[in-house]
């Protein structure tokens, strides 16, 4: 009885044994990411999602360090365990391309690049487009012609996705744009169809700003402009207005250019129309501190139109259902039209040149401005106008 008793017992320890031996363990495998955001010249923010917790670590080295080793010789860790993973780098050297991957538990992530940001008097190249919902295979389209053009940022003007509730819809955002945001680092605002939604907040990790989580408006500098992200939803908030005053005010003397992005266009033909009269304290804002461009969305077309020496751009061609043009008054409208496309802008100091890119690369509107090399104290001097294109039946 005993050894048979002595038997059952050991025949157990031994099925346990090769349970335990054969079962996979729990590994934090990356399932999104990484991407980039929150970039300066000295400093960078690389997120990610593991299917797991698992620790977050980024192992990282200067371009001539890695292509010179082979390998990365600096090192970020957040001991904390987590399935949504976001390390900043700190200390790093302005305008200099680095290497890095993303590691957790047992999981390591492929080579992928980055650079800082550029300082005040280095050219830079900036890409805007919105309305990328709906139809990847479109969005797609974009993007892949984005990445020939080798932004050094990228800002998305809103409804990124057709439900911000809805995750799966994100995870198809997040493969569309992946090989886009691994290299370059991204700044989306709200449109309407985020719905305000938890996932935003819990999927991107901006520059601290103010409204929920302080991320629901930001701003940021980059080279020698500043831009200014607003959620055009709550285009009634007092508390942002304020912040929008306070901040304009703030950088005026020290930024040669400014850029303004929020979903619900100012002046548009399309669908939507035009929401300048919502928004009137906004625009006495932007007139009154030099603003340069503004950037929109929410009718899905490209349109250019210039009221008090500011550029508004309608670019919500990103992969929503395209629409026609003119179908409500502008009479600001300097050029539209229909097509999947993003816009461009490469800036030098004072000079800015400006291409709307269809999705095919051919390019369907461009102007530039060259702006005085001084920065006024309270509003820009006046601006020198280059090249307009006008008119135009669409594409």
């Amino acid at each position: 009885m005993k050894r048979k008793l002595f038997t059952y017992i050991l025949l157990g320890f031994i099925g346990l044994f090769f349970s335990q031996m054969t079962q996979a363990p729990a590994i934090a495998e990356i399932t999104r990411g990484p991407y980039l955001c929150d970039v300066t010249t000295t400093s960078i923010a690389i997120s990610w999602e593991t299917g797991e917790a698992g620790n977050s670590i980024v192992e990282y080295a200067t371009d001539v360090q890695y292509i010179a080793g082979g390998a990365y010789d600096q090192r970020a860790e957040v001991a904390e365990s987590v399935k949504r993973h976001s390390v900043t780098l700190r200390d790093l050297m302005p305008f200099t391309r680095y290497h890095y991957r993303v590691v957790s538990g047992s999981d390591v992530g492929d080579d992928n690049e980055f650079h800082t940001a550029v300082e005040w008097f280095d050219p830079f190249t900036l890409v805007a487009y919105g309305d990328t919902r709906t139809n990847p295979n479109d969005h797609q389209s974009v993007v892949n012609m984005i990445i020939e053009h080798s932004p050094d940022l990228v800002l998305n003007a809103g409804d990124l996705v057709d439900s911000g509730n809805v995750l799966s819809q994100w995870d198809i955002f997040f493969d569309t744009t992946k090989d886009l945001m691994r290299n370059v680092p991204y700044y989306p605002v709200l449109g309407n169809h985020e719905g305000n939604a938890q996932n935003y907040y819990d999927l991107f990790y901006p520059p601290t700003g103010g409204g929920k989580e302080d991320e629901q408006w930001y701003s940021f500098d980059y080279g020698n402009a500043h831009f200014v992200s607003l959620d055009s939803n709550a285009r009634y908030s007092s508390d942002q207005l304020a912040w929008l005053e306070d901040d304009l005010a703030r950088v005026t003397r020290s930024a040669q250019w400014i850029f303004v992005n929020f979903h619900h266009p100012p002046h548009s033909s399309g669908k939507h129309g035009s929401e300048y009269a919502t928004i009137p304290k906004w625009i006495d804002a932007f007139e009154r501190y030099g603003v340069d461009i503004v950037f929109g969305g929410h009718d899905h077309h490209y349109e250019r139109s210039l009221n008090n020496d500011v550029w508004y751009i309608v670019t919500g061609g990103g992969g929503a259902p395209l629409r026609a043009v003119n179908q409500n008054p502008n009479p600001h409208q300097v050029y539209a039209e229909t097509s999947l496309h993003f816009c461009k802008l490469q800036i030098n100091g004072p000079q800015l040149a400006f291409e709307m890119i269809r999705w095919d690369g051919t390019i369907g509107d461009t102007f530039s401005i060259a702006e005085p090399v001084g920065v006024a104290s309270v509003g820009k001097l006046p601006i020198t106008w280059g090249k307009i294109r006008a008119g135009g039946e669409g594409y």
